[in-house]
């Protein structure tokens, strides 16, 4: 997404006409001396109101995440890390966020990387790119995932997400890094807006990567994303 275009503001003009229309509501009808709420409607009221907020809080942060990737100068740390120690600190960021930390315990993280393997880069884009992967197949998966980490060849190092759900519709494929698209799982899910695997397209570009999906048999899908590494 190098500009905002008029589809793509059209889009996010959609997810927040809804939410900003359930606050409206709400502040009439809490405002109307006429026709006094008890306090269990009073209640019920103020969280459809602080709930709709909350998604609008969610959409903004996302955009501007997204706005920062594409269009801000972006200073990359280029320290080394052990693969060790990246698995490390990407499993304390985990631990914090507030989709995936139910799940951190039971993800194993599988290290087929030699353990002379370093990788220079900044590890908190790094973070960046695997976060919204990693929300999207806990939120619309079964919840049952692995991380393979391996080093296919001396310049490049894969980091496979794999999903044993369903899979990703061959409908949506074409589809996956469009803002604000959302295939079936999504549709059917009252969270998420479409911008995720944007704006992890985004955070990898910035660390010279690439990101793909791939099908898993007999069923599911991996999301690999593949980081240049110094040779030796």
């Amino acid at each position: 997404m190098d500009c905002p275009d008029r589809t793509t503001l059209s889009q996010a003009l959609h997810e927040l006409r809804n939410p900003l229309s359930v606050i409206q509501m709400v502040l009439d009808r809490l405002s109307d001396n006429t026709k006094p709420l008890s306090q269990d409607r009073y209640d019920r009221y103020l969280q459809r109101a602080q709930a709709s907020t909350a998604l609008m809080e969610g959409l903004m942060t996302q955009l501007s995440q997204l706005e920062f990737l594409n269009h801000s100068p972006i200073l990359l740390s280029n320290d080394r890390h052990s693969i060790s120690h990246l698995i490390a600190y990407l499993s304390q960021r985990m631990t914090t966020d507030p989709i995936i930390a139910w799940a951190t315990p039971t993800i194993p993280w599988v290290n087929h990387c030699d353990p002379s393997t370093v990788w220079c880069g900044d590890p908190g884009m790094m973070w960046q790119v695997l976060r919204p992967i990693l929300q999207n197949a806990l939120q619309y998966g079964p919840g049952l995932l692995q991380i393979l980490w391996q080093t296919s060849d001396a310049q490049t190092i894969t980091i496979d997400i794999q999903d044993p759900g369903e899979g990703i519709d061959p409908q949506d494929r074409p589809h996956l890094w469009q803002p604000f698209y959302r295939g079936r799982a999504g549709k059917q899910s009252d969270s998420g807006f479409g911008l995720g695997l944007t704006i992890a397209q985004a955070a990898v570009l910035h660390l010279g990567g690439e990101i793909s999906f791939h099908p898993l048999t007999p069923m599911g899908s991996s999301c690999r994303v593949t980081l240049p590494h110094p040779v030796g």
